[in-house]
């Protein structure tokens, strides 16, 4: 299984993905993770994650199955990346969000994020996030989980939080 891995704001060689990778390949040893950043992408830069999502889209419309994992503002992108896939036919497994700041007033319907993405959606929110003020629970998530965490710190710091 092809798992693909997004980063949100201010993203450079985002330190989450190394636990995650190691978390996966002991969950899920036939997957592998490839990860996708908007480098140094910052909040007042939507455009950049448009574009973002743009490529994605064209790169992964292969009809490899896929699960998307989206990490803060890579969850809204990845929402709509594994939405616009699954309209034309690639078989998405569903989309992770972690710490993704869905209820953000406005910043989904900026990205085209759809409500209802039409695939499986598992959202997780950090205990203590000083930068999702809003809500990270996703409308329509079969699962909604609280993590003891902070926006990524302690997922980067401890493998078995990842």
């Amino acid at each position: 299984m092809r798992i693909v891995g997004i980063s949100g704001i201010h993203s450079c060689n985002n330190p989450i993905w190394t636990q995650f990778r190691v978390a996966f390949s002991e969950l899920l040893p036939e997957s592998e993770l490839f990860v996708e950043e908007e480098e140094y992408c910052g909040i007042f830069n939507l455009n950049r994650f448009n574009d973002l999502r743009r490529r994605l889209i064209a790169k992964y419309n292969d009809r490899i199955p896929t699960l998307f994992v989206g990490h803060s503002m890579g969850g809204l992108v990845a929402c709509k990346v594994a939405s616009e896939l699954h309209k034309i036919g690639t078989q998405i497994f569903g989309v992770v969000t972690v710490f993704t700041p869905h209820g953000y007033p406005g910043l989904p319907g900026l990205l085209e994020v759809p409500e209802n993405p039409g695939v499986p959606v598992v959202s997780f929110q950090a205990t203590i996030d000083i930068l999702v003020w809003f809500g990270t629970r996703h409308p329509y998530a079969i699962s909604h989980t609280v993590v003891d965490s902070y926006h990524q710190h302690v997922i980067c710091e401890t493998p078995h939080v990842a």
